[in-house]
Protein backbone atom coordinates (compact mmCIF):
# COMPACT_ATOMS: atom_id res chain seq x y z
CA UNK A 1 0.00 0.00 0.00
CA UNK A 2 1.03 3.83 -0.35
CA UNK A 3 2.16 5.33 2.27
CA UNK A 4 -0.06 8.56 1.29
CA UNK A 5 -0.91 11.61 2.01
CA UNK A 6 -4.66 13.26 2.10
CA UNK A 7 -4.60 16.60 0.66
CA UNK A 8 -6.65 19.61 2.61
CA UNK A 9 -8.49 22.24 1.52
CA UNK A 10 -8.85 24.53 4.98
CA UNK A 11 -11.24 27.37 3.23
CA UNK A 12 -11.39 28.24 -0.61
CA UNK A 13 -7.88 28.33 -2.70
CA UNK A 14 -8.41 30.92 -4.50
CA UNK A 15 -5.45 33.44 -4.21
CA UNK A 16 -5.97 36.70 -2.77
CA UNK A 17 -4.56 40.29 -3.18
CA UNK A 18 -4.76 43.76 -1.75
CA UNK A 19 -8.21 45.28 -3.46
CA UNK A 20 -11.03 47.13 -2.83
CA UNK A 21 -13.85 45.16 -2.82
CA UNK A 22 -17.75 46.11 -3.73
CA UNK A 23 -20.73 44.86 -2.06
CA UNK A 24 -21.28 41.36 -2.83
CA UNK A 25 -24.50 39.59 -4.23
CA UNK A 26 -26.48 38.48 -0.75
CA UNK A 27 -29.95 36.52 -0.45
CA UNK A 28 -32.17 35.29 2.12
CA UNK A 29 -31.01 37.39 5.75
CA UNK A 30 -27.51 37.61 4.97
CA UNK A 31 -26.11 41.10 5.23
CA UNK A 32 -24.58 42.75 2.31
CA UNK A 33 -20.72 42.70 2.57
CA UNK A 34 -18.75 46.04 3.74
CA UNK A 35 -16.04 46.66 1.87
CA UNK A 36 -13.21 48.47 4.62
CA UNK A 37 -12.34 51.92 4.19
CA UNK A 38 -9.40 52.29 1.49
CA UNK A 39 -5.92 52.49 2.54
CA UNK A 40 -3.06 54.29 0.98
CA UNK A 41 -1.71 52.73 -2.30
CA UNK A 42 2.07 52.07 -1.51
CA UNK A 43 4.32 50.72 -4.40
CA UNK A 44 6.38 47.36 -3.49
CA UNK A 45 8.05 47.09 -6.95
CA UNK A 46 7.54 48.15 -10.40
CA UNK A 47 9.51 47.00 -14.10
CA UNK A 48 9.39 45.21 -17.14
CA UNK A 49 8.95 41.45 -17.44
CA UNK A 50 8.49 39.72 -21.04
CA UNK A 51 6.64 42.08 -22.58
CA UNK A 52 5.04 43.85 -19.54
CA UNK A 53 5.28 46.88 -17.29
CA UNK A 54 4.39 45.39 -14.07
CA UNK A 55 3.29 46.97 -10.68
CA UNK A 56 3.05 45.81 -7.34
CA UNK A 57 1.31 47.78 -4.67
CA UNK A 58 -0.19 47.20 -1.47
CA UNK A 59 -3.38 47.31 -3.13
CA UNK A 60 -2.55 44.82 -6.91
CA UNK A 61 -0.67 43.04 -8.99
CA UNK A 62 -1.27 45.09 -12.59
CA UNK A 63 0.49 44.15 -15.59
CA UNK A 64 -0.03 46.63 -18.78
CA UNK A 65 1.39 45.70 -22.15
CA UNK A 66 4.80 47.48 -22.74
CA UNK A 67 4.26 50.58 -24.85
CA UNK A 68 0.37 50.58 -24.40
CA UNK A 69 -0.96 53.96 -24.21
CA UNK A 70 -3.81 52.75 -21.48
CA UNK A 71 -5.71 49.99 -20.14
CA UNK A 72 -4.45 47.15 -17.48
CA UNK A 73 -3.85 43.72 -19.81
CA UNK A 74 -4.29 42.62 -16.23
CA UNK A 75 -5.31 43.23 -12.81
CA UNK A 76 -5.34 40.74 -9.86
CA UNK A 77 -7.76 43.29 -7.96
CA UNK A 78 -10.10 43.34 -10.58
CA UNK A 79 -9.81 39.71 -11.33
CA UNK A 80 -9.97 38.33 -7.54
CA UNK A 81 -12.88 41.16 -7.05
CA UNK A 82 -15.19 39.00 -8.88
CA UNK A 83 -14.24 35.49 -7.32
CA UNK A 84 -14.74 36.86 -3.69
CA UNK A 85 -18.07 38.36 -4.79
CA UNK A 86 -18.68 34.67 -6.65
CA UNK A 87 -17.87 33.01 -2.93
CA UNK A 88 -19.44 35.75 -0.78
CA UNK A 89 -23.24 35.06 -2.71
CA UNK A 90 -23.02 31.25 -2.43
CA UNK A 91 -22.16 31.30 0.96
CA UNK A 92 -25.40 33.77 1.28
CA UNK A 93 -27.17 31.21 -0.89
CA UNK A 94 -26.23 28.25 1.73
CA UNK A 95 -27.24 30.03 4.71
CA UNK A 96 -30.72 31.37 2.85
CA UNK A 97 -31.66 27.78 2.78
CA UNK A 98 -31.96 27.72 6.34
CA UNK A 99 -33.14 30.64 6.81
CA UNK A 100 -29.94 33.01 7.55
CA UNK A 101 -27.78 32.03 10.59
CA UNK A 102 -29.55 33.85 13.71
CA UNK A 103 -27.98 35.88 15.27
CA UNK A 104 -26.29 37.15 12.46
CA UNK A 105 -22.69 35.83 11.42
CA UNK A 106 -20.45 38.28 10.18
CA UNK A 107 -17.01 37.25 8.67
CA UNK A 108 -14.09 38.64 8.20
CA UNK A 109 -11.66 37.72 5.09
CA UNK A 110 -7.97 38.81 4.83
CA UNK A 111 -5.33 38.03 1.75
CA UNK A 112 -1.96 38.71 2.43
CA UNK A 113 0.28 38.42 -1.15
CA UNK A 114 3.85 38.42 -1.92
CA UNK A 115 5.39 37.96 -5.30
CA UNK A 116 8.20 35.67 -5.24
CA UNK A 117 9.51 35.47 -8.67
CA UNK A 118 8.41 37.15 -11.99
CA UNK A 119 10.45 35.19 -15.09
CA UNK A 120 9.32 36.76 -18.81
CA UNK A 121 5.69 36.69 -18.02
CA UNK A 122 5.61 34.53 -15.12
CA UNK A 123 4.20 35.88 -12.39
CA UNK A 124 4.52 33.48 -9.09
CA UNK A 125 3.95 34.68 -5.86
CA UNK A 126 2.57 33.36 -1.92
CA UNK A 127 -0.67 34.02 -0.77
CA UNK A 128 -1.90 33.76 2.92
CA UNK A 129 -5.98 33.45 3.31
CA UNK A 130 -7.33 33.79 5.96
CA UNK A 131 -11.68 33.66 7.38
CA UNK A 132 -12.87 34.19 10.44
CA UNK A 133 -16.49 34.73 11.35
CA UNK A 134 -17.78 36.05 14.67
CA UNK A 135 -20.36 32.68 15.98
CA UNK A 136 -17.70 30.44 15.02
CA UNK A 137 -14.58 28.80 17.01
CA UNK A 138 -11.75 28.49 14.65
CA UNK A 139 -10.81 30.37 12.13
CA UNK A 140 -9.47 28.66 8.35
CA UNK A 141 -7.40 29.54 5.87
CA UNK A 142 -4.28 28.34 3.80
CA UNK A 143 -1.26 29.32 2.73
CA UNK A 144 -0.30 28.34 -1.25
CA UNK A 145 2.02 29.28 -3.83
CA UNK A 146 0.83 30.17 -7.46
CA UNK A 147 1.46 31.29 -10.74
CA UNK A 148 0.16 32.74 -13.79
CA UNK A 149 1.63 33.34 -17.22
CA UNK A 150 0.57 37.28 -18.11
CA UNK A 151 0.87 36.18 -21.88
CA UNK A 152 -2.56 34.56 -21.77
CA UNK A 153 -4.61 37.28 -19.87
CA UNK A 154 -5.26 38.77 -23.61
CA UNK A 155 -4.48 42.48 -24.45
CA UNK A 156 -7.51 43.68 -23.52
CA UNK A 157 -7.58 42.02 -19.70
CA UNK A 158 -8.63 38.87 -18.12
CA UNK A 159 -8.11 35.96 -16.34
CA UNK A 160 -4.45 34.51 -17.07
CA UNK A 161 -3.70 31.33 -17.46
CA UNK A 162 -2.56 29.43 -14.37
CA UNK A 163 0.49 26.93 -14.78
CA UNK A 164 1.88 24.08 -14.22
CA UNK A 165 5.43 22.45 -13.83
CA UNK A 166 4.24 20.12 -16.77
CA UNK A 167 3.67 23.45 -18.45
CA UNK A 168 6.68 24.65 -18.37
CA UNK A 169 9.42 21.01 -18.21
CA UNK A 170 9.35 17.70 -19.70
CA UNK A 171 7.40 14.97 -17.61
CA UNK A 172 10.07 13.20 -17.34
CA UNK A 173 12.68 15.90 -15.70
CA UNK A 174 9.25 16.84 -13.14
CA UNK A 175 8.93 13.36 -12.27
CA UNK A 176 12.62 12.19 -11.86
CA UNK A 177 13.21 15.55 -9.51
CA UNK A 178 10.10 14.61 -7.58
CA UNK A 179 10.80 11.44 -6.99
CA UNK A 180 14.30 12.27 -5.46
CA UNK A 181 13.10 14.43 -3.24
CA UNK A 182 13.16 13.35 0.68
CA UNK A 183 9.86 14.05 1.21
CA UNK A 184 8.25 12.26 -1.55
CA UNK A 185 10.35 9.54 -0.77
CA UNK A 186 8.75 8.87 2.21
CA UNK A 187 5.32 8.30 0.46
CA UNK A 188 6.23 6.49 -2.16
CA UNK A 189 8.78 4.26 -1.02
CA UNK A 190 6.39 1.07 -0.78
CA UNK A 191 4.49 1.22 -4.29
CA UNK A 192 6.95 2.23 -6.84
CA UNK A 193 4.42 0.91 -9.25
CA UNK A 194 1.98 3.95 -8.34
CA UNK A 195 4.68 6.32 -8.98
CA UNK A 196 6.05 5.58 -12.73
CA UNK A 197 4.10 8.67 -14.23
CA UNK A 198 3.87 12.16 -13.36
CA UNK A 199 -0.10 12.01 -12.92
CA UNK A 200 0.45 8.48 -10.62
CA UNK A 201 2.83 9.87 -8.49
CA UNK A 202 -0.02 13.35 -7.96
CA UNK A 203 -2.17 10.56 -7.30
CA UNK A 204 -0.18 8.30 -4.82
CA UNK A 205 0.79 12.09 -3.12
CA UNK A 206 -2.72 13.27 -2.39
CA UNK A 207 -5.01 10.16 -2.10
CA UNK A 208 -4.21 9.84 2.02
CA UNK A 209 -3.87 11.64 5.00
CA UNK A 210 -1.54 14.65 6.00
CA UNK A 211 1.97 14.16 7.72
CA UNK A 212 1.42 15.67 11.22
CA UNK A 213 4.29 14.71 13.61
CA UNK A 214 6.29 16.96 16.07
CA UNK A 215 8.73 17.85 12.97
CA UNK A 216 6.24 18.24 10.25
CA UNK A 217 2.98 19.47 9.31
CA UNK A 218 1.87 19.54 5.64
CA UNK A 219 0.32 17.67 2.79
CA UNK A 220 0.41 16.91 -0.86
CA UNK A 221 -2.54 18.26 -2.51
CA UNK A 222 -4.06 16.96 -5.87
CA UNK A 223 -3.12 20.44 -7.48
CA UNK A 224 0.67 20.09 -6.51
CA UNK A 225 2.11 20.85 -9.92
CA UNK A 226 0.59 24.54 -10.08
CA UNK A 227 2.17 25.45 -6.93
CA UNK A 228 5.91 26.50 -7.45
CA UNK A 229 8.16 29.83 -7.75
CA UNK A 230 11.73 29.95 -9.61
CA UNK A 231 14.34 29.95 -6.67
CA UNK A 232 17.55 30.73 -8.45
CA UNK A 233 19.86 29.21 -11.29
CA UNK A 234 22.56 26.87 -11.08
CA UNK A 235 24.88 25.23 -13.47
CA UNK A 236 22.21 24.90 -16.19
CA UNK A 237 19.29 24.03 -14.27
CA UNK A 238 16.88 26.26 -12.19
CA UNK A 239 15.38 25.49 -8.72
CA UNK A 240 11.88 25.46 -7.99
CA UNK A 241 9.80 25.29 -4.96
CA UNK A 242 7.34 23.89 -4.43
CA UNK A 243 4.75 24.54 -1.73
CA UNK A 244 3.09 22.03 0.48
CA UNK A 245 -0.10 23.32 2.66
CA UNK A 246 -0.17 23.13 6.57
CA UNK A 247 -2.94 21.10 7.96
CA UNK A 248 -5.06 21.85 11.22
CA UNK A 249 -3.13 24.43 13.71
CA UNK A 250 -0.41 25.01 11.14
CA UNK A 251 -2.34 26.04 8.56
CA UNK A 252 -1.11 28.98 7.03
CA UNK A 253 2.53 27.36 6.70
CA UNK A 254 3.99 26.10 3.98
CA UNK A 255 6.94 23.32 3.34
CA UNK A 256 8.64 23.74 0.32
CA UNK A 257 10.39 20.75 -1.66
CA UNK A 258 13.49 21.92 -3.47
CA UNK A 259 13.99 20.39 -7.03
CA UNK A 260 16.14 20.92 -9.91
CA UNK A 261 14.66 21.34 -13.40
CA UNK A 262 16.72 21.62 -16.53
CA UNK A 263 16.52 25.04 -17.94
CA UNK A 264 13.82 24.32 -20.89
CA UNK A 265 15.04 26.91 -24.33
CA UNK A 266 11.90 28.82 -24.01
CA UNK A 267 12.72 29.91 -20.43
CA UNK A 268 16.59 30.61 -20.76
CA UNK A 269 16.53 34.26 -21.47
CA UNK A 270 13.91 35.20 -19.04
CA UNK A 271 15.60 32.93 -15.92
CA UNK A 272 19.12 34.79 -17.40
CA UNK A 273 16.88 38.31 -17.21
CA UNK A 274 15.29 37.01 -13.83
CA UNK A 275 18.50 36.56 -11.93
CA UNK A 276 20.52 39.79 -13.05
CA UNK A 277 17.47 41.69 -12.14
CA UNK A 278 17.69 42.77 -15.64
CA UNK A 279 13.92 41.84 -16.25
CA UNK A 280 11.92 40.57 -13.03
CA UNK A 281 13.97 38.70 -9.97
CA UNK A 282 13.78 34.94 -8.48
CA UNK A 283 12.51 34.09 -5.05
CA UNK A 284 16.26 33.96 -3.87
CA UNK A 285 17.18 37.56 -4.90
CA UNK A 286 14.07 39.25 -4.10
CA UNK A 287 14.15 43.52 -4.74
CA UNK A 288 15.24 45.69 -1.59
CA UNK A 289 12.31 48.00 -2.27
CA UNK A 290 9.98 44.57 -0.83
CA UNK A 291 11.11 44.71 2.22
CA UNK A 292 8.90 41.87 3.37
CA UNK A 293 5.85 43.95 2.43
CA UNK A 294 2.55 42.62 0.85
CA UNK A 295 -0.53 43.06 -0.99
CA UNK A 296 -3.38 42.67 1.72
CA UNK A 297 -6.76 42.65 1.39
CA UNK A 298 -9.67 42.52 4.48
CA UNK A 299 -12.87 42.42 3.43
CA UNK A 300 -15.96 42.33 5.68
CA UNK A 301 -19.92 41.12 5.54
CA UNK A 302 -22.05 43.53 7.89
CA UNK A 303 -23.55 42.41 10.25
Amino acid sequence: MVASVRRIRIGLLVPLVALLSCGASTSGNSAPATPPAAASDQLIWEGTSGGFQIRWTTRDVAATKAGASEGAAFSLARDLTAAYEREAAARAADEAKTGGPSPANPCTWQGKVEVLSIVGSIVSYRVTRSITCEHEAHPSGESRLVSIDLATAGATGGSPKPLTLADLFSEASVLAALRNDPLVKQVIRSDEDAAKTLPGLVQALSSGPPVLDDKACFAFPDDLLSRFAFHHLEDGSVAVRVGLPGAAPCRENLTFLGILLPVPRSLSEALAAAATKSEGFLMKDPPASAKGRQTIVTYKTAR
